[in-house]
């Protein structure tokens, strides 16, 4: 099990606008299933293991995400059609 399974898919879109990782919105969109996978192709779970948030610290900083229009988490929540899209 990956360190970035406990993470939901707001604050997996924070982490990876948080640490400049290359991904798309569209890449942000799948499910969290492929979303995790991805981001530990890239290498995320091992390179910034130490510097990851606590997952209280990272649920406020997706609250404040949510208010700039240019986070990946407002575009990632702009794109979403059903409040069950996260639920996955």
């Amino acid at each position: 099990m990956s360190v970035l399974n406990k993470y939901t898919k707001p604050e997996l879109a924070h982490i990876v606008d948080m640490f400049n990782i290359d991904m798309k919105i569209k890449d942000l969109q799948k499910t969290k299933k492929e979303v995790v996978k991805q981001m530990e192709e890239k290498g995320v779970h091992t390179k910034f293991k130490d510097k990851l948030p606590t997952k209280t610290e990272v649920k406020k900083m997706v609250q404040n995400d949510k208010k700039k229009p240019k986070s990946k988490v407002s575009k990632l929540l702009k794109g979403q059609k059903k409040i069950t899209e996260y639920i996955k």
